[in-house]
């Protein structure tokens, strides 16, 4: 278990590998949040009293723990409340927040590898932060104006995550876009009654049993199944059936199996007949009651990681992800999770179940912000309500609602007097995004749902389509209801019933039927302008036709030449001479450059060291091939592989400076070896060993050659001798019988 001391640091540190300003043991509380693709943030509460309130100041760094699993994280500290009874609140957030300080300029990506090594290339100043990926998802990304790093990664329209989806893991200075960071690690539970201590959602009201599948044309009328109803496979105490209108699958009339096949997969896509889970355990208060073993093993669960969930009274079965926990860093053990369906990125909330289904009869968007709405005010979010006199005076003449008692150091505010209401999110002053005015005028970033009436609607941009319509559409229908017109991110699609009219145009207009009809109007060229060989066209550029340049020796009718966004191809017979002051390859942290015939490497912006040519000190005409270590490189190794996909294991080691890893001692400015040396009879020479390792000195003994048959030396000899250095035989000397 890592150690989990919670620790101070200065705003600038990024190792962490010391005590820091100190230990927090004084902590009255410190809780870590953590949401799938969301909030990753610490609150403590803190005694004035404790030996470190002097220097818990804004943007320094609390080190703690966010999970029983992995090391201790960083937050930096953006809030510290005023004392209330001898207490204040500390509020930071991960340290991966920092990335909305470094601005990326535009860019392209075709890949997740891509749209991270171009995210960081693009930074208009130095990241320390580095971003993996296992994902090998194929799209493009376009970047056309300056974002901030923590917008790319997701929370926008367009984003590393809108793009090629995914889960974060933050960890320290480690950014990591996972296909799929949890697992099912066969955690089941049996979703019961609700309990005192665990709050549990199951709204029915939400929940189809079954479809009932149709198609229709004007022309071939109403098609459906025999049964009309497909019914969902659980035990059901009551019955709604959602009307499934197909038209739009087939042009023309289907079969009554092709209706079937098609309303069982839409069944199977939108979980038809299982609720929606939303599921939040407290720990803290469940260990009190008998129904804690039913729940314990939900704390071996990760974030991100998928819970099998059992409905026994409709003999369902669904699953739900560890979408957020809540970690004691004092304790070290989990206050709650919270099991729901996976938020798709950064900035949208918990989907479910009736949201999806209500997306095909364009509902969603609307009862998404009433649900939101409902949720927030509702909630029990807390806050001050304050009667205020504006002027000073003796009688209040607004009415404040503030996320703190004090309006210098509120954020969000709520202000409502004779002017009006409005909403800020950056003090009193203001100013103020959302607002409702005495004169009837309505200010609002977004207005999100409901229905507007209106005489006339005033410039300003009609969005529509987007992602998935996500902006909505817009439709002209008749008077029967049947839509006529729509407009959506496919363009414009017309009814056969649709009719234009050309009574407001003067003359009788003229409609081509034919190409040959048309008239080139645009300064574009036509088919017949557009040379269609090679020999029609003329070099009127500044650069040299093939025909120009001088043919060297190496230049061949089979040279070719192919360039790629990612890939140089070249194909010649002998040389290929790149004449520059230097080339540089670079991915991630990692960069070698090729200038004037040495390799210098470079990592995490150090460089490390080079290969290449050198001379002797102070003999220039003593040449060779070098491996140099910089001073900031620690080491350098030969290394190979046991196994295909294992790590590389050390078999020669140059360690500049004493280090023990894994209990295995590399000793300082010294070669150690991991594998056996084999000299081949060679000599070794000039070896001094080190002091203590074994005997040096001789040893002479008497050595008897044959011995007599009453016991004894029939003949010896008084020279035999073993000599040794440090323990070393390196002579001896005896007599040849």
């Amino acid at each position: 278990m890592v150690d989990a001391v919670i620790t101070l640091y200065e705003s600038t540190e990024t190792e962490f590998n010391t005590n820091g300003l100190g230990s927090l043991n004084d902590a009255i509380s410190c809780q870590v949040v953590e949401e799938r693709n969301g909030e990753f943030e610490l609150e403590m509460t803190y005694p004035i009293t404790g030996r470190k309130y002097n220097d818990l100041q804004l943007r320094r760094i609390i080190m703690a723990k966010a999970n029983p699993y992995s090391d201790l994280q960083p937050f930096r500290i953006y809030s510290i409340t005023k004392p209330i009874n001898g207490i204040v609140t500390i509020n930071a957030e991960h340290i991966s927040y920092d990335l909305s300080g470094y601005p990326a300029s535009p860019f392209v990506a075709d890949t997740v590898q891509n749209a991270f090594i171009n995210m960081k290339s693009a930074s208009a100043i130095e990241c320390p932060f580095i971003f993996t990926t296992d994902k090998s998802t194929t799209a493009n990304l376009t970047v056309i104006k300056p974002m901030s790093m923590r917008s790319l990664l997701g929370g926008v329209e367009g984003s590393i995550l809108d793009v090629y989806g995914g889960e974060y893991e933050f960890d320290r200075y480690n950014v990591k876009l996972w296909n799929k960071r949890g697992l099912n690690r066969g955690v089941s539970i049996r979703y019961g009654k609700n309990l005192t201590d665990l709050k549990q959602e199951e709204n029915c009201s939400s929940v189809y049993t079954g479809v009932y599948p149709f198609w229709y044309s004007e022309e071939e009328g109403l098609m459906q199944l025999d049964e009309k109803v497909i019914n969902a496979s659980g035990t059901y105490n009551f019955t709604k059936i959602y009307p499934l209108d197909l038209s739009d699958k087939w042009q023309e009339k289907p079969t009554q199996d092709q209706i079937r096949e098609a309303a069982n997969s839409y069944m199977e896509t939108y979980n038809i007949g299982i609720p929606a889970v939303s599921l939040t355990v407290s720990f803290i208060q469940l260990s009190q009651s008998t129904e804690y073993e039913k729940y314990a093993l939900l704390e071996d669960v990760h974030l991100c990681d998928t819970v099998n969930v059992e409905f026994p009274e409709l003999n369902v079965s669904s699953t739900a992800k560890c979408i957020k926990t809540t970690y004691d860093a004092i304790s070290n053990k989990y206050v709650s999770i919270e099991l729901g369906e996976a938020r798709t990125d950064l900035a949208t909330t918990i989907s479910n179940q009736n949201q999806a289904i209500t997306d095909t009869i364009s509902k969603t968007f609307m009862q998404q912000a009433i649900d939101t709405a409902t949720k927030l005010i509702s909630g029990g979010l807390g806050g001050y309500v304050i009667l205020h006199s504006s002027t000073g005076g003796s009688y209040p003449d607004e009415i404040l609602i503030m996320d703190t008692d004090d309006i210098a150091t509120a954020k969000k505010v709520w202000r409502w007097n004779k002017g009006g209401l409005g909403y800020s999110s950056t003090g009193y002053n203001g100013p103020f995004a959302l607002a409702m005015t005495q004169d009837g005028q309505i200010v609002a970033d977004f207005v999100k749902t409901g229905t507007m009436s209106a005489n006339r609607i005033n410039g300003g941009t009609l969005i529509l389509g987007g992602k998935n319509n996500s902006n909505g559409t817009a439709l002209i229908k008749d008077a029967n209801g049947n839509t006529l017109i729509r407009l959506d991110r496919d363009g414009i699609t017309l009814s056969e019933d649709v009719q234009i009219s050309y009574e407001n145009i003067s003359g009788t207009p003229i409609i081509p039927s034919k190409i040959s009809e048309l008239q080139n109007d645009s300064n574009y060229a036509t088919n017949d302008d557009i040379p269609t060989k090679v020999s029609e066209l003329t070099n009127d550029s500044e650069y040299t036709t093939m025909s120009e340049v001088e043919k060297k020796d190496y230049q061949t009718s089979s040279q070719v030449t192919k360039i790629t966004k990612d890939t140089v191809t070249t194909s010649f017979v002998n040389t290929l001479e790149v004449t520059s002051k230097n080339v540089k390859c670079k991915a991630g942290d990692k960069e070698v450059t090729i200038d004037s015939g040495v390799s210098r490497y470079k990592y995490a912006n150090t460089y490390i060291g080079n290969v290449g040519t050198n001379n002797w000190a102070g003999n220039s005409n003593r040449r060779g091939l070098v491996f140099e270590l910089d001073y900031d490189g620690d080491y350098m190794t030969w290394a190979s592989q046991q196994k295909n996909d294992q790590n590389y294991l050390i078999k020669l080691l140059y360690e500049r400076n004493e280090y023990t890893s894994n209990g295995v001692k590399y000793c300082a400015d010294s070669l150690n070896l991991g594998c056996d040396m084999d000299f081949h009879f060679n000599k070794l020479k000039n070896v001094s060993w080190e002091k203590g390792s074994g005997i040096t000195g001789t040893m002479k003994f008497v050595q008897v050659g044959s011995m007599n048959d009453n016991g004894t030396a029939a003949n010896w000899s008084n020279n035999a001798y073993l000599k040794f250095d440090r323990g070393v035989l390196i002579d001896a000397g005896w007599y040849n019988y």
